[in-house]
């Protein structure tokens, strides 16, 4: 990991990425997520410390503001520079020039669907608890004994209490009888539990095996099923038959199946947790930081597909991005970086950065923000192709526009950031695709946050309230 704001590149590890290679969005008897609004992202911001770290280590890359191996040459700098004769942000009102907002489709949100055939979707009789039509749906492939994932669970559970109109839980056998030899007779006292009081006993005697995980992970076969029958009768269920069942081995090859299903798709740990189409092999127990994934997977919905061009090469345009601070004023380099613009000004248009705050500020170095979850991982779906060959700027001073990206190339999003000094080591490796031309003491007021690089809770940055982009000639 290389050291931030030094020579080697801005951000250490991915704040967009996690879900920048998945999005923010994929991943329900409401169809609609809450919006981010300025309270909302205020609390989600107040959650950071936890989410921060735990999603950086379930999702494993993210959102790098600059990759560790980020070093431009001079050849792939020299190129055509922005037109001198253009109209400046400097000399005009906030908001003056031409409104092009409404040549944009609004972003719209759907609950995430698997198609036909695709292992993520439904079975007839899979365990289930949550919304009926959820915006995201949590599969876990879980084992009943491995340490930890009691704590996952009760996780989960919680997030199906918070967002109950949103989320579904789905649980599905991945016994690792390996490790836990126990584990696979539990499952199937679940499964007789499930024969007699459907889902609502399976997930009693869930909560009884994660809750009682060290009173029966040790035991004997024959012990184990006497204390399993115990949790049945606690449970109301018939002995008897209960017993019986597992005697007999009547849900072995249920299980055997389950374990056979996952393994075909790649699984091969528990917990293995999807959060709709977003795998994390290493889920974070953690409430707080399981909601903020939740919040990028359902912002990856809202921004599925990427923008129609609208922005015109041979037209001018400039941008103003009001903070609580004060408000910045930009000139665009639409004739350079056609597509960043565009994106930028699709975001812009569709509320994508009302409300949201600088989540990475580093003096000397990059102001960056632009994912609506706070997280900063949060993002859209799609992504964006780099602009930066041919082009014959260089990061070579402070003020400079530019989006961020993960550390694979044509990864850029929708976070972006100011250059705070110069930071030559990018050059070659982002697209500049703007320049501050008025508030740059706004953009060096910013408060200094880093929550890559603590893991105390932070307190909130200086909020975004809207950013406004226009044609103006």
């Amino acid at each position: 990991m290389c050291p931030a704001g030094g020579g080697n590149g801005p951000l250490q590890r991915p704040p967009e990425g996690a879900i920048e290679s998945v999005g923010h969005p994929p991943v329900i008897a409401i169809n609609r997520a809450r919006p981010f609004t300025a309270g909302r992202q205020k609390e989600i911001m107040s959650k950071q410390s936890t989410r921060r770290t735990l999603i950086f280590l379930a999702l494993g890359a993210g959102l790098l503001l600059a990759a560790c191996n980020a070093q431009g040459t001079a050849g792939e700098a020299e190129g055509a520079l922005p037109r001198r004769d253009r109209t400046s942000a400097r000399d005009l009102e906030v908001g003056e020039g031409t409104d092009f907002c409404d040549r944009y489709p609004q972003p719209t949100l759907e609950p995430f669907e698997p198609g036909p055939g695709n292992p993520l979707a439904l079975l007839p009789n899979e365990h289930v608890m949550g919304a009926e039509d959820p915006l995201v749906t949590m599969i876990l492939y879980g084992d009943l004994q491995c340490p930890g994932c009691d704590q996952l669970y009760e996780a989960l559970k919680e997030m199906v209490d918070r967002r109950p109109d949103e989320v579904r839980f789905v649980f599905r056998h991945f016994p690792l009888t390996a490790q836990y030899p126990a584990s696979h007779l539990a499952a199937e006292a679940s499964e007789a539990a499930f024969t007699q009081g459907g889902n609502e006993a399976f997930w009693a005697m869930l909560d009884l095996l994660y809750e009682r995980q060290s009173e029966w992970g040790a035991l004997s076969e024959v012990s184990l099923r006497e204390v399993l029958t115990g949790y049945a009768e606690e449970l109301g269920l018939d002995t008897e038959m209960f017993a019986a069942e597992l005697e007999d081995g009547s849900y072995v090859a249920r299980i055997d199946f389950a374990q056979a299903a996952a393994l075909e798709i790649g699984i091969q740990s528990a917990p293995t947790l999807f959060v709709n189409d977003l795998e994390l092999d290493s889920p974070p127990p953690d409430p707080d930081a399981l909601e903020a994934v939740l919040d990028v997977a359902i912002l990856q919905m809202t921004y599925r597909e990427p923008p129609p061009m609208v922005i015109d090469p041979e037209k001018n345009y400039v941008a103003w991005i009001v903070t609580e601070k004060g408000t910045i004023a930009v000139d665009l380099f639409a004739d350079l970086a056609p597509e960043t613009v565009n994106n930028f000004a699709y975001l812009a248009c569709t509320g994508y950065y009302d409300d949201i705050t600088w989540h990475r500020v580093l003096p000397g170095f990059v102001a960056q923000t632009g994912d609506p979850t706070g997280s900063g991982f949060g993002g859209p779906a799609y992504t964006i192709p780099d602009e930066y060959q041919g082009s014959g700027l260089r990061f070579d001073r402070a003020g400079l526009l530019s989006m961020a990206h993960t550390s694979q190339p044509d990864s850029a999003r929708g976070q972006f950031f100011i250059t705070l000094g110069p930071a030559e080591h990018l050059d070659g490796a982002f697209t500049i695709f703007g320049e501050v031309v008025d508030g740059m003491d706004v953009v060096e007021s910013l408060s200094p946050r880093d929550q890559s690089q603590s893991f105390e809770v932070l307190p909130p940055g200086d909020r975004l309230e809207t950013i406004i982009v226009r044609e103006v000639d």
